[in-house]
């Protein structure tokens, strides 16, 4: 059968509820609805993405979870509510997981099996269960009927793989098969559309690349949208289904009583077993019945997109181990969203475990005592450092894109920042590679003296969310330069930077185990913490995880430790400073990164002679940034969403108790941006107490303080009245006055008439809770080095 746009009539006044509509092919239906006039209702976990200006009004979001009776319910009753009545409900929410509930595994002290999740049964099945028997009551209102789809997946109905999934979709057709002969008494059609594989956002890897290799076209959400639309206007369909796959519609006969033969036929593509699925990657007869792509499309209506459509192709979901991209042996996996609209990225990003873990370590240990890093000459080891950095600015857009979709760092306004430090940090410590070998000293005393500074052995970085590139070098480059093996741990909430890393690693020339990716959470970091083998840990990140793994490295094999931890940066500006030059600096300290950076100027100290120009300028400034808030794809953004909704609920948690509880007076901004996305307008409190929360923590957002102060001595112990010291600023033309007061502030970094800024050549780090030891320059490399003295008995 064909279906075209033109198929598909108008739905003017018509309602509709879509569950799983914010992705993917919930999403497409639902805009293509809208696009037709409907008004729909989306339910699910997350927002959906920005829709196109013309259909936007037309949508609109509850959030609802798929497997709760009174959050679906809720949703039903809020549809109602708004618009009046209900026509159409797509029962789309589920989950594409190859869940493993049948594996035979026990617990290790008792020998009993231990019991699964199900979570692919209770969102698939039970969710869908819990929607249709909504879906009947309201429906049942309706006076010229109600349709219900069920969108299903046909591609895994026998897949050796997926017994669970497989389970749960044979339990929706089945409920269907049941339904379809009570449901023209209610005036109800109940259908369903069974696409195969589909280009979406939750479309796994492996799968993907099989259908690339074989040349064969994977179909979209919009193509599978078309059908459901189709579905919910036909009044003479109920209890039938529509197959998609390839691009290619195909009308399911009759009441689907064999799924074995009509869900699963000979134009898709679904292997029964594991032999059959490698078979069939290799035989020509399935390139003769499989249509070749490109499929001729349709598609005459420009409906918008998810977000990550266009990256998915090759978003790195492996870890990078021993120069080879592998699975992680760790059935835990991770999700991750894109904080410019809270739509889900990935929910199969691996969580590296303890065999992973050993695993690096033993590749690495192997490289390090066989292998040929260490033993490299000079020139060599540097060519590699040097190559690499010329390929992280051969793929900086591609780079720069996957922080983005992850942290929401615009690009222009600092993701090209971050990736040419990355390359200058490589090219930087690649020039020190033949010239911290060590020193000598004269035989005096009769014995001729070297010490030379020798390398650890496997080291390990633990880098944060809010610079994954730039941190990720900060660590790896000194630790290789110096012919150490390094492993990179990246952040659970942006992975993707680091793990596309591993083709540029192969490329630019490293040996296998010498530079290795592994993503993860908290517990893959600990694991590293306290590996016995692993000899040094450089850890970028909060207090509380960085005592943790000092304690962890302590308890282990007392192995060197390196953190980067928290800061609340003061910028002390005095009468005489540079007006315009000081709100700069201190505004875009604040922007830079959405004030998620360590060193963000938080903490303003302005004297009473300059303090009402400087608060008019610096509110300006600010103001000025929060018109530049917002979509980081867009190149005139300056400032984009934080991270994610812990974050974003943590920074506007600060700010509404700082004006709930009187802590100070809130200048501008303190609101959310938009209705989607987790997008904060930069704040600024002025005459904050000197106890006051948001004076005193470190926020990790767009927000600061500003006081004033009268007298030198004054400043200088409010600005030191922190558990912090890590970064500050002076802004003064007395030059004699900058280099007293800097050298009385408690902090590891003082800039004059500039702030929240560091320099490749000069140490990174803090006093106090900010850390130890130090990042950047030369001294960098004292924490992968251990010198070693040798003495020489002249007089024998």
């Amino acid at each position: 059968m064909k279906i075209e746009l033109a198929d598909i009539g108008k739905f003017d006044g018509k309602v509709a509820v879509a569950t799983g509509g914010s992705s993917g092919i919930g999403y497409a239906a639902a805009c293509l609805l809208a696009s037709k006039g409907a008004k729909v209702v989306i339910g699910d976990l997350q927002p959906f993405p920005p829709p196109e200006a013309s259909i936007s009004q037309k949508l609109s979001f509850v959030k609802t979870d798929a497997t709760s009776w009174d959050s679906q319910l809720n949703l039903f009753k809020e549809t109602i509510k708004q618009h009046g009545r209900l026509d159409i409900v797509l029962v789309n929410a589920g989950i594409a997981e190859g869940e493993q509930a049948f594996e035979d595994k026990v617990d290790s002290e008792t020998g009993d099996p231990i019991a699964p999740s199900w979570t692919t049964m209770k969102v698939n099945l039970m969710g869908g269960m819990i929607t249709t028997k909504l879906a009947l009551h309201f429906l049942r209102k309706t006076p010229d009927g109600g349709a219900i789809v069920l969108s299903g997946s046909r591609a895994s109905y026998d897949a050796y793989n997926m017994p669970v999934y497989a389970a749960t979709k044979h339990g929706l057709a089945g409920m269907m098969r049941a339904l379809r002969t009570h449901t023209p008494a209610w005036n109800i059609r109940i259908n369903l559309v069974a696409p195969s594989v589909t280009f979406t956002n939750l479309l796994p890897s492996e799968t993907r690349g099989h259908y690339e290799k074989l040349g064969l076209y994977i179909q979209t959400a919009d193509d599978v949208a078309r059908a459901i639309a189709f579905l919910a206007q036909e009044p003479n369909w109920n209890g039938k289904g529509i197959s998609v796959s390839q691009g290619v519609y195909r009308e399911l006969e009759g009441p689907l009583t064999n799924l074995k033969d009509e869900i699963y036929g000979k134009d898709d593509y679904t292997p029964a077993s594991e032999e059959e699925f490698k078979a069939m990657n290799t035989t020509k007869q399935l390139l003769e019945y499989l249509p070749r792509k490109p499929f001729p499309l349709l598609h005459s209506l420009n409906l918008p997109t998810f977000e990550m459509d266009a990256f998915s192709k090759s978003l790195p979901k492996q870890i990078f181990l021993n120069n080879e991209y592998v699975s992680s042996s760790n059935t835990k996996t991770l999700t991750v969203y894109n904080p410019a609209d809270g739509s889900l990225i990935a929910s199969d990003v691996p969580l590296a475990g303890q065999k992973d873990v050993d695993e690096a370590v033993d590749y690495a240990t192997t490289a390090f005592t066989k292998g040929p890093w260490r033993d490299l000459g000079p020139a060599a080891r540097r060519a590699t450092l040097l190559k690499f950095a010329s390929l992280l600015r051969a793929h900086a857009n591609r780079l720069a894109e996957l922080t983005r979709i992850t942290l929401g760092m615009p690009f222009e306004a600092f993701g090209k920042f971050e990736v040419d430090l990355t390359a200058d940090l490589f090219d930087y410590y690649a020039g020190w590679i033949d010239k911290y070998a060590g020193e000598s000293y004269p035989a005096e005393d009769g014995f001729y003296k070297i010490v030379r500074n020798e390398p650890l052995g496997v080291c390990a970085g633990i880098i944060p969310w809010n610079t994954p590139l730039a941190s990720a070098a900060l660590k790896a480059a000194p630790a290789l330069s110096m012919g150490n093996c390094f492993i990179l741990k990246t952040s659970e909430k942006t992975p993707f930077a680091g793990l596309a890393l591993g083709t540029l690693i192969k490329e630019a020339g490293f040996p296998p185990g010498v530079f290795q990716v592994l993503s993860g959470d908290g517990s893959t970091g600990a694991l590293l913490a306290s590996h016995m083998k692993v000899k040094k840990v450089s850890f970028t990140g909060s207090v509380s995880t960085g005592k943790k793994v000092q304690q962890a490295a302590a308890a282990s094999n007392l192995k060197r430790v390196t953190l980067e931890l928290g800061g609340k940066s003061p910028a002390i500006v005095f009468d005489d400073a540079n007006l315009d030059n000081a709100v700069a600096w201190c505004a875009n300290g604040l922007a830079a990164n959405t004030g998620q950076i360590c060193f963000a100027t938080t903490r303003v100290y302005v004297q009473e002679g300059i303090y009402k120009k400087f608060i008019a300028a610096y509110k300006a400034a600010i103001e000025e940034k929060q018109q530049k808030t917002g979509d980081p794809a867009n190149s005139a953004t300056q400032l984009g969403p934080v991270v994610d909704e812990g974050q974003f609920n943590r920074v506007l948690g600060f700010i509404h108790r700082g004006q709930s509880e009187k802590q100070g007076t809130l200048l501008t901004g303190g609101k959310r941006i938009g209705a989607q996305g987790f997008f904060i307008e930069p704040t600024v409190f002025t005459s904050v107490h000197d106890d006051a929360e948001i004076l005193k923590q470190e926020i990790f957002g767009p927000v600061s303080i500003v006081n004033t102060f009268k007298t030198e001595e004054e400043i200088l112990a409010k600005a030191n009245d922190s558990v912090f010291g890590l970064m500050a600023g002076v802004f003064t033309q007395d030059v004699t006055r900058a280099m007293r007061f800097s050298s009385k502030l408690d902090a590891g970094v003082v800039g004059i008439n500039c702030a929240s800024i560091t320099s490749l050549s000069t140490p990174f780090g803090g006093t106090k809770e900010s850390g130890m030891g130090r990042e950047m320059g030369h001294f960098a490399l004292r924490a992968y080095t251990e010198p070693k003295t040798v003495l020489i008995n002249m007089a024998s």
